[in-house]
């Protein structure tokens, strides 16, 4: 209904505007846990918003054969910013304090924003202009219960992201409570992570040479409970490294082999609204996951907590059997 070029300027003007806020608010001294949260939430609204509209234009940049490759490059610098960001942040936090460390985080949305104003190689919108908004979207919620492929996609994308959320979600308690509770053991460790995602994306293509994508969903999951349990008996930094390390390298292989999935099953008529509802599931698995585990960790301890969620990584494609993925959708489905 909108052109993307606007939904996405819109999103990281709302995400700049939450970073300068959580700055300014620090380094006034007002910071509080309920602003700190409110501000989160608002920046947590703009990143939805911008996500599914990216995701979107994918298809519309490079060919359908090109697709997988594409959002496995794409996946790949994710990855690097997930590497390098967090021991920046790390570094800055323990120089600077957390107040300049949001002023600077301003400056890494200036190019994404300055690249989108500039694009003009876009397609027209797919919708007729008198279609409200309610309609589109109650439209998308019946193409997608009306389709088994994506239903399997969804659901199976829950139940891994409730499994795999305990390790952002908690990794901060761990450093605290176990760690030596230092800045710099946080921003290591989630550059470990990062390292790992880099190096899972330089890996999928041969995966992917021989294994199905519901399969390196799978294993991704066992290789992910591993290193959860790993961190839950290893009270050393850098043996969690290594275990965050692969960790990283299981969480880019479930994400971006989720995304291909559904992108190849999405046509262009439903694909945005599609893509909402992937990342909708993915997010709402880790908010639940991230609330479940925290609860757990206070009623029966943290080690307890990563325990159980490394069991239930490793146990994930014996859960989830009858989940079986696909790439495309029953026949006479949908328009392309």
């Amino acid at each position: 209904l909108v052109d993307r070029r606007w939904v996405m300027l819109g999103a990281l003007a709302c995400m700049m505007l939450a970073a300068g806020l959580l700055g300014f608010i620090t380094l006034a001294g007002g910071m509080s846990p309920a602003m700190l949260i409110g501000l989160t939430f608002f920046f947590g609204l703009a990143a939805a918003g911008i996500s599914p509209a990216m995701q979107a234009t994918m298809p519309d940049l490079v060919s359908r054969a090109l697709l997988p490759s594409a959002l496995t490059l794409n996946g790949m610098t994710v990855s690097v910013a997930r590497a390098v960001g967090p021991g920046l942040a790390g570094l800055l936090l323990g120089l600077w304090g957390a107040g300049t460390m949001f002023m600077l985080n301003i400056l890494a949305f200036v190019g994404l924003f300055l690249v989108t104003l500039r694009w003009r190689d876009r397609p027209a919108k797919v919708a007729r202009p008198e279609t409200r908004f309610s309609v589109a979207l109650m439209d998308g919620l019946r193409f997608a219960a009306g389709q088994p492929p994506l239903r399997r996609l969804l659901l199976k994308s829950a139940c891994n992201f409730v499994a795999v959320s305990i390790v952002l979600a908690l990794i901060p308690a761990v450093v605290e409570d176990r760690l030596g509770g230092r800045p710099q053991t946080l921003g290591l460790l989630l550059a470990c992570f990062g390292i790992g995602s880099v190096l899972g994306s330089f890996t999928l293509g041969r995966m992917y040479a021989h294994l199905s994508r519901s399969r390196v969903i799978d294993l991704a999951n066992v290789t992910h409970g591993i290193a959860v349990l790993i961190i839950a008996i290893s009270g050393n930094v850098y043996v969690s490294a290594a275990a965050m390390l692969l960790a990283g390298f299981s969480w880019t292989s479930i994400t971006t082999s989720v995304n291909i999935v559904a992108q190849m099953l999405l046509p262009a008529t439903y694909r945005a609204r599609g893509l909402s509802m992937n990342i909708m599931a993915m997010m709402f698995a880790l908010t639940l996951g991230a609330a479940l585990w925290g609860k757990l960790a206070d009623q029966f301890g943290l080690q307890e907590a990563f325990l159980l969620a490394g069991a239930m990584g490793v146990l994930m494609p014996l859960l989830t059997a009858r989940l079986r993925l696909v790439e495309q959708l029953d026949e006479g489905s949908a328009p392309s």
